[in-house]
């Protein structure tokens, strides 16, 4: 008995690494032989099926005798792991953006705004014609000026020049000075540094009629005479106070006060040409082009407002407001004109009201020939 005992347990040892070195030759690719130099294989094949039936039940008796805390760490670290995960999501998740007082205010984002601006600028641009004018045409080029210099550049840079000239009448009263103060410029002209409050000019201001205030003498003109006097005689005439109707004559730029540094010269005889600054900024379209944009721009921002879109879109509406202005104040071009009829003209300037008041019109009398007679247009439009 003991010595059956004894084999019995050493066929049983056999047998458990037959199944283990057998379990690693499959793990580790397919044999081409066995030899008798395999003794786990041998073992395992002289086991029969008794000794492999025991040999499963060895194991799973070693997978049952495993540690009990070992098992039981398996199924907790899955949990841990997606705790992690859900702790990583929730740190790289945005936090939510502070509410301001704008935010609070717009909408959502509601594109229709946009497209109701971009569809009244092209409804202007369209049913307006600016090249439609009566009467006699004013010059806007040169000879031989191309179609689409005339089109595109001519309406900014055609200017009667950076300055203009202006004599006015000074009733200047016993007793009362003109009431200027002179600066010396360094070509030696004396501009308007300020008008006193008790001086004729100041009086001759005020009595001005509301259509007349371009004659008006404001600081920044330049004064070239006061009667027959110039030059440093007028330090000395500025001062008189006998009763007298003193005519002066004064030089004012045409540029807006904050652009005058860009003048080459502050004398309008200088020989000099204005530069392309002076040009530009002193031409006719430029100030019509101006205000057409600061009407349009009236429009713009509050639709960009109520649309509930960030500032960054507020560019493309200051874009198309200036791209409607530029198409309301461009000059036009003619090439079948008669002789001493200019072929480039400047168009109508007229100001943002009038130009909506004819549209307005125009949109209503063809809103009313579309009702009278719809599939009329209906083939026009669609009908090939």
């Amino acid at each position: 008995k003991v010595l059956a005992l004894a084999l019995s347990d050493t066929e049983l040892h056999a047998v458990v690494l037959g199944r283990v070195a057998h379990g690693a030759s499959r793990r580790a690719g397919p044999r081409t032989a066995h030899g008798p130099s395999s003794p786990n294989v041998d073992g395992f094949r002289m086991g029969g099926k008794k000794d492999d039936a025991k040999g499963k039940a060895a194991s799973k008796g070693d997978q049952a005798s495993a540690p009990a805390h070992i098992a039981e760490q398996a199924p907790v670290a899955q949990p841990s792991k997606a705790k992690g995960k859900a702790k990583g999501k929730a740190a790289n998740a945005p936090a939510d953006a502070p509410k301001t007082f704008v935010s609070s205010v717009r909408p959502a984002p509601r594109p229709m705004f946009f497209a109701l601006f971009v569809l009244g600028c092209v409804a202007t641009m369209v049913m307006y014609s600016p090249c439609d004018v009566k009467g006699k045409k004013k010059d806007c080029g040169y000879s031989g000026i191309s179609p689409m210099e005339c089109m595109t550049t001519a309406c900014f840079t055609k200017t009667p020049g950076p300055f203009m000239k202006k004599t006015i009448k000074v009733d200047r009263r016993q007793g009362l000075a003109l009431g200027l103060d002179l600066a010396e410029e360094e070509d030696g002209l004396f501009q308007v540094s300020r008008v006193l409050d008790d001086g004729a000019v100041k009086r001759y201001n005020v009595e001005l009629a509301e259509d007349a205030q371009e004659s008006a003498v404001r600081p920044g003109d330049w004064v070239l005479k006061i009667d027959a006097a110039k030059g440093q005689e007028l330090a000395r005439e500025v001062k008189k106070t006998t009763e007298k109707t003193v005519m002066l004559e004064l030089q004012r730029s045409r540029l807006p006060r904050i652009f005058q540094f860009l003048h080459s010269s502050s004398n309008s005889n200088s020989k000099g040409k204005a530069n392309l600054a002076e040009r530009v900024l002193s031409s006719p379209g430029f100030r019509h082009f101006v205000a057409l944009w600061l009407s349009f721009a009236q429009v713009a921002v509050p639709c960009w407002f109520i649309s509930g879109y960030p500032a960054a879109s507020l560019p493309a509406y200051m874009t198309i407001s200036s791209a409607a202005s530029w198409w309301l104040t461009r000059c036009c071009h003619d090439g079948n004109v008669g002789a001493g009829v200019p072929h480039c003209y400047s168009g109508k300037r007229e100001l943002a009201p009038e130009i909506l008041r004819k549209v307005s019109a125009d949109l209503v009398a063809l809103a009313q020939r579309v009702a009278q007679d719809p599939r009329d247009y209906f083939d026009v439009l669609f009908v090939p």
